[in-house]
């Protein structure tokens, strides 16, 4: 008898563990380490479209997540669209106000500088 009492102990612990393996699987939490995890494992394939994707959705997920921005802004720049890159490190430090992304943004303005300045002087022409 004592066992009969027992399976639908059993039964329940079994169910709740279920539902919470699976309500822990479909937080934002998961499902944005997913995605982070997806981008990051693209980038490391070059295949960059894909993880745009990945790292969009991410932000989606949690907008202030500043490895997303890092890892969106790769994927453009693997793509060659420095615009699109600069604005996705833009767009999260407006977001977050991480420093991180700032320091981004400035190397990139540094660099799109001085290829600006060369092509002005490769534009003189040289004294003789």
């Amino acid at each position: 008898m004592k066992t009969k009492k027992i399976w639908p102990i059993i039964l329940i612990v079994i169910i709740a563990t279920a539902a919470g393996v699976i309500l822990f699987n479909n937080t934002d939490t998961a499902r944005f380490r997913k995605q982070l995890n997806l981008g990051q494992r693209y980038l490391s394939e070059m295949k960059y479209e894909e993880a745009v994707v990945a790292f969009n959705q991410a932000i989606e997920i949690d907008p202030r997540s500043v490895d997303a921005y890092l890892g969106l802004a790769d994927a453009y720049i693997g793509l060659g669209d420095e615009e699109a890159a600069l604005a996705a490190l833009k767009a999260g430090y407006e977001a977050t106000g991480d420093e991180r992304l700032k320091e981004r943004i400035d190397e990139m303005e540094q660099v799109r500088k001085q290829i600006v300045d060369r092509r002005i002087l490769l534009m003189i022409p040289m004294a003789v």
